[in-house]
Protein backbone atom coordinates (compact mmCIF):
# COMPACT_ATOMS: atom_id res chain seq x y z
CA UNK A 1 0.00 0.00 0.00
CA UNK A 2 1.40 3.45 -1.02
CA UNK A 3 0.17 5.87 1.09
CA UNK A 4 -0.40 9.69 -0.69
CA UNK A 5 2.34 11.31 0.62
CA UNK A 6 4.88 9.35 -1.41
CA UNK A 7 3.55 10.15 -4.44
CA UNK A 8 2.74 14.16 -3.85
CA UNK A 9 6.00 15.17 -1.89
CA UNK A 10 6.61 19.26 -2.04
CA UNK A 11 9.54 20.54 -3.83
CA UNK A 12 12.23 20.53 -0.93
CA UNK A 13 10.69 16.44 -0.01
CA UNK A 14 11.59 15.27 -3.60
CA UNK A 15 15.18 16.27 -2.41
CA UNK A 16 14.83 13.59 0.05
CA UNK A 17 15.30 9.91 -1.57
CA UNK A 18 14.48 8.38 0.97
CA UNK A 19 11.35 9.69 0.50
CA UNK A 20 10.63 7.85 -2.15
CA UNK A 21 7.73 5.34 -2.65
CA UNK A 22 10.02 2.15 -3.62
CA UNK A 23 11.09 0.76 -0.48
CA UNK A 24 11.53 -2.55 1.73
CA UNK A 25 7.92 -1.31 3.18
CA UNK A 26 6.10 -1.19 -0.43
CA UNK A 27 7.67 -4.32 -1.60
CA UNK A 28 6.64 -6.06 1.57
CA UNK A 29 3.58 -4.70 1.48
CA UNK A 30 2.22 -5.67 -1.64
CA UNK A 31 3.38 -9.56 -0.47
CA UNK A 32 1.34 -9.40 2.15
CA UNK A 33 -1.76 -7.62 0.65
CA UNK A 34 -1.39 -7.87 -3.16
CA UNK A 35 -3.00 -11.47 -2.85
CA UNK A 36 -5.94 -10.40 -0.07
CA UNK A 37 -7.21 -7.33 -1.98
CA UNK A 38 -6.52 -8.78 -5.16
CA UNK A 39 -4.50 -6.11 -6.41
CA UNK A 40 -3.68 -5.99 -10.45
CA UNK A 41 -0.40 -6.56 -11.43
CA UNK A 42 1.28 -6.58 -7.79
CA UNK A 43 3.86 -9.39 -9.03
CA UNK A 44 5.22 -7.77 -11.44
CA UNK A 45 5.51 -4.38 -9.52
CA UNK A 46 6.86 -6.30 -7.06
CA UNK A 47 9.64 -7.30 -9.31
CA UNK A 48 10.47 -3.98 -10.62
CA UNK A 49 11.01 -2.49 -7.03
CA UNK A 50 12.86 -5.17 -5.90
CA UNK A 51 15.59 -4.44 -8.72
CA UNK A 52 15.86 -0.97 -8.21
CA UNK A 53 16.29 -1.85 -4.40
CA UNK A 54 18.74 -4.14 -5.34
CA UNK A 55 20.97 -1.41 -7.50
CA UNK A 56 20.17 1.35 -5.09
CA UNK A 57 21.49 -0.90 -2.27
CA UNK A 58 24.79 -1.97 -4.39
CA UNK A 59 25.43 1.45 -5.28
CA UNK A 60 25.51 2.62 -1.95
CA UNK A 61 27.61 0.45 0.25
CA UNK A 62 30.85 2.51 1.89
CA UNK A 63 31.63 0.05 4.73
CA UNK A 64 33.51 -3.50 3.61
CA UNK A 65 31.62 -5.24 7.22
CA UNK A 66 27.91 -3.27 5.77
CA UNK A 67 26.36 -6.34 4.37
CA UNK A 68 27.26 -8.59 7.39
CA UNK A 69 26.06 -6.21 9.87
CA UNK A 70 22.44 -5.98 8.16
CA UNK A 71 22.50 -9.18 6.66
CA UNK A 72 21.85 -8.49 3.00
CA UNK A 73 23.63 -10.18 0.25
CA UNK A 74 22.93 -6.96 -2.29
CA UNK A 75 25.14 -4.73 0.69
CA UNK A 76 28.65 -6.68 0.46
CA UNK A 77 31.41 -4.65 -1.20
CA UNK A 78 32.05 -5.56 -4.85
CA UNK A 79 34.37 -8.55 -5.24
CA UNK A 80 35.57 -10.91 -8.09
CA UNK A 81 34.51 -13.77 -5.64
CA UNK A 82 31.91 -16.46 -7.12
CA UNK A 83 30.06 -16.04 -4.19
CA UNK A 84 29.69 -12.24 -4.34
CA UNK A 85 26.07 -11.65 -6.44
CA UNK A 86 26.43 -8.29 -6.74
CA UNK A 87 28.74 -8.30 -10.23
CA UNK A 88 26.40 -10.67 -11.41
CA UNK A 89 23.31 -8.95 -10.53
CA UNK A 90 25.18 -5.58 -12.20
CA UNK A 91 25.73 -7.56 -15.16
CA UNK A 92 22.23 -9.48 -16.04
CA UNK A 93 20.60 -5.29 -15.15
CA UNK A 94 22.69 -3.97 -18.23
CA UNK A 95 20.85 -6.90 -20.23
CA UNK A 96 17.57 -6.48 -18.95
CA UNK A 97 17.46 -2.58 -19.51
CA UNK A 98 18.48 -3.13 -23.08
CA UNK A 99 14.43 -3.40 -24.06
CA UNK A 100 13.67 -0.99 -21.72
CA UNK A 101 14.77 1.87 -23.62
CA UNK A 102 11.81 2.08 -25.96
CA UNK A 103 9.06 3.49 -24.20
CA UNK A 104 9.55 1.92 -20.77
CA UNK A 105 12.05 4.93 -19.41
CA UNK A 106 12.59 8.25 -20.69
CA UNK A 107 15.37 8.42 -22.78
CA UNK A 108 17.77 10.55 -20.03
CA UNK A 109 17.00 7.75 -17.13
CA UNK A 110 17.86 5.06 -19.38
CA UNK A 111 21.00 6.89 -20.41
CA UNK A 112 21.97 7.42 -16.74
CA UNK A 113 20.98 4.51 -15.46
CA UNK A 114 23.42 2.25 -18.14
CA UNK A 115 26.16 4.26 -17.63
CA UNK A 116 26.79 4.60 -14.06
CA UNK A 117 25.76 0.74 -13.91
CA UNK A 118 28.34 -0.19 -16.25
CA UNK A 119 30.82 2.62 -15.48
CA UNK A 120 30.68 0.95 -11.88
CA UNK A 121 31.03 -2.37 -12.96
CA UNK A 122 34.32 -1.44 -15.20
CA UNK A 123 36.42 0.34 -12.45
CA UNK A 124 35.57 -2.13 -10.00
CA UNK A 125 36.94 -5.01 -12.38
CA UNK A 126 40.12 -2.88 -12.87
CA UNK A 127 40.39 -1.23 -9.37
CA UNK A 128 40.42 -5.50 -8.15
CA UNK A 129 42.22 -7.04 -11.67
CA UNK A 130 45.08 -4.47 -11.89
CA UNK A 131 45.30 -2.55 -8.98
CA UNK A 132 44.81 -5.86 -6.51
CA UNK A 133 42.22 -4.43 -4.61
CA UNK A 134 40.32 -6.49 -2.28
CA UNK A 135 37.27 -5.44 -2.88
CA UNK A 136 35.43 -2.01 -4.08
CA UNK A 137 32.93 0.20 -2.71
CA UNK A 138 30.92 2.12 -5.19
CA UNK A 139 29.64 5.09 -2.50
CA UNK A 140 33.30 6.17 -2.44
CA UNK A 141 33.37 7.41 -6.14
CA UNK A 142 29.65 9.15 -6.23
CA UNK A 143 28.63 12.38 -5.36
CA UNK A 144 25.91 11.51 -2.87
CA UNK A 145 28.12 12.79 0.17
CA UNK A 146 28.94 16.04 -1.31
CA UNK A 147 24.82 16.58 -1.68
CA UNK A 148 24.00 15.33 1.61
CA UNK A 149 26.59 18.11 2.88
CA UNK A 150 24.96 20.63 1.24
CA UNK A 151 21.42 19.48 2.18
CA UNK A 152 22.22 20.13 5.49
CA UNK A 153 23.49 23.57 4.29
CA UNK A 154 19.82 24.24 3.27
CA UNK A 155 18.35 23.39 6.24
CA UNK A 156 20.36 24.72 8.50
CA UNK A 157 19.95 28.32 6.52
CA UNK A 158 16.28 27.95 6.76
CA UNK A 159 15.31 25.72 4.04
CA UNK A 160 16.09 27.80 1.25
CA UNK A 161 17.41 26.09 -2.46
CA UNK A 162 19.66 28.71 -3.21
CA UNK A 163 22.37 29.38 -0.41
CA UNK A 164 25.19 32.58 -0.23
CA UNK A 165 29.08 31.82 0.60
CA UNK A 166 28.34 33.32 3.99
CA UNK A 167 25.54 31.16 4.60
CA UNK A 168 27.82 27.85 4.06
CA UNK A 169 30.51 29.14 6.03
CA UNK A 170 28.13 29.79 8.81
CA UNK A 171 26.60 26.42 8.62
CA UNK A 172 29.62 24.77 8.30
CA UNK A 173 30.62 25.94 11.09
CA UNK A 174 27.45 24.73 13.38
CA UNK A 175 27.93 21.27 11.66
CA UNK A 176 31.52 20.95 12.88
CA UNK A 177 30.80 22.37 16.40
CA UNK A 178 27.73 19.43 16.58
CA UNK A 179 30.61 16.31 15.27
CA UNK A 180 32.65 18.22 18.11
CA UNK A 181 30.23 18.28 21.25
CA UNK A 182 30.00 14.73 23.30
CA UNK A 183 27.70 12.46 22.98
CA UNK A 184 25.30 11.34 26.04
CA UNK A 185 25.77 7.92 27.88
CA UNK A 186 23.04 5.59 27.34
CA UNK A 187 21.56 3.42 29.89
CA UNK A 188 21.82 0.00 28.73
CA UNK A 189 19.67 -1.37 31.57
CA UNK A 190 16.69 1.23 30.28
CA UNK A 191 17.71 0.28 26.36
CA UNK A 192 17.06 -3.14 27.23
CA UNK A 193 13.73 -2.74 28.76
CA UNK A 194 12.11 -1.00 25.59
CA UNK A 195 12.90 -3.97 22.93
CA UNK A 196 12.08 -8.15 23.00
CA UNK A 197 14.00 -10.92 21.70
CA UNK A 198 11.23 -11.80 19.59
CA UNK A 199 8.10 -10.27 17.83
CA UNK A 200 4.70 -10.62 20.90
CA UNK A 201 2.94 -11.55 17.43
CA UNK A 202 5.04 -13.84 15.66
CA UNK A 203 2.24 -14.56 13.19
CA UNK A 204 2.77 -11.26 11.52
CA UNK A 205 3.74 -12.15 8.38
CA UNK A 206 4.69 -8.50 6.98
CA UNK A 207 7.11 -8.15 10.11
CA UNK A 208 8.44 -11.43 8.86
CA UNK A 209 8.69 -10.56 5.44
CA UNK A 210 10.61 -7.23 6.56
CA UNK A 211 12.80 -9.18 9.02
CA UNK A 212 16.47 -10.97 7.58
CA UNK A 213 17.21 -11.97 11.49
CA UNK A 214 18.84 -8.83 12.91
CA UNK A 215 15.57 -6.72 14.22
CA UNK A 216 15.28 -5.47 17.24
CA UNK A 217 10.87 -5.92 18.59
CA UNK A 218 9.29 -3.49 21.02
CA UNK A 219 8.90 -4.65 24.76
CA UNK A 220 4.85 -5.73 24.85
CA UNK A 221 5.06 -2.27 27.05
CA UNK A 222 6.03 -0.03 24.34
CA UNK A 223 3.44 -1.05 22.07
CA UNK A 224 0.86 -0.64 25.15
CA UNK A 225 1.76 2.91 25.12
CA UNK A 226 2.25 3.70 20.95
CA UNK A 227 -1.79 1.61 20.77
CA UNK A 228 -2.67 3.93 23.87
CA UNK A 229 -0.80 7.14 22.14
CA UNK A 230 -2.62 6.31 18.91
CA UNK A 231 -6.46 5.53 20.48
CA UNK A 232 -6.46 9.08 22.57
CA UNK A 233 -5.04 11.04 19.59
CA UNK A 234 -8.08 9.50 17.18
CA UNK A 235 -10.37 10.77 20.05
CA UNK A 236 -9.48 14.29 19.87
CA UNK A 237 -9.50 14.55 16.93
CA UNK A 238 -13.08 14.22 16.57
CA UNK A 239 -16.40 16.56 17.63
CA UNK A 240 -16.82 17.40 20.65
CA UNK A 241 -13.17 17.55 21.56
CA UNK A 242 -11.32 18.94 17.90
CA UNK A 243 -12.10 22.67 17.89
CA UNK A 244 -10.49 22.73 21.36
CA UNK A 245 -7.70 20.52 21.09
CA UNK A 246 -6.80 22.51 17.69
CA UNK A 247 -7.11 25.71 20.13
CA UNK A 248 -4.65 24.50 22.49
CA UNK A 249 -1.25 26.00 22.10
CA UNK A 250 0.85 22.63 22.19
CA UNK A 251 -0.88 19.39 20.74
CA UNK A 252 2.35 17.30 21.62
CA UNK A 253 2.20 18.38 25.45
CA UNK A 254 -1.56 18.08 25.71
CA UNK A 255 -1.31 14.27 24.06
CA UNK A 256 1.41 13.62 25.92
CA UNK A 257 -0.60 14.77 29.27
CA UNK A 258 -3.52 12.99 28.44
CA UNK A 259 -1.77 9.74 27.86
CA UNK A 260 0.26 10.01 31.19
CA UNK A 261 -3.28 9.72 32.99
CA UNK A 262 -4.58 7.24 31.21
CA UNK A 263 -1.43 4.88 31.30
CA UNK A 264 0.36 5.48 34.90
CA UNK A 265 -1.21 2.96 37.10
CA UNK A 266 -0.87 0.29 34.15
CA UNK A 267 2.87 0.66 33.79
CA UNK A 268 3.98 2.49 36.52
CA UNK A 269 6.91 -0.28 36.96
CA UNK A 270 9.00 1.61 34.76
CA UNK A 271 9.36 4.34 36.80
CA UNK A 272 12.29 3.21 37.81
CA UNK A 273 14.91 1.41 35.58
CA UNK A 274 17.29 -1.65 36.56
CA UNK A 275 20.13 0.48 36.82
CA UNK A 276 18.13 2.65 39.41
CA UNK A 277 17.68 5.88 37.01
CA UNK A 278 14.45 7.86 37.65
CA UNK A 279 12.33 8.33 34.59
CA UNK A 280 9.08 9.78 33.53
CA UNK A 281 6.31 8.18 31.82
Amino acid sequence: MVFPKALNLTNLEKQNVKLCSASEYVTAALSELGEKRILPTYKGTKAYIEIILRWWKIMNVKHPNKGTHLKDMYMQPLTLSPCNGSIGFLENMLVWMEPLETGKLSRETHLALTQTTHAILELAKYCMAELNFSYSLPVKIQTDPLEERFGKYRILAGSQHYISVRQVIECEAKLRLQDSLPLKLRCNARYSGLVSDKYFDSSHSLIKELDRGGLQYPHPDVASIVVCVYAVMLKLIVKPYEQEFLNTGNHKQVLVMITTAQLKEELSHLDVCDAGHLKKL
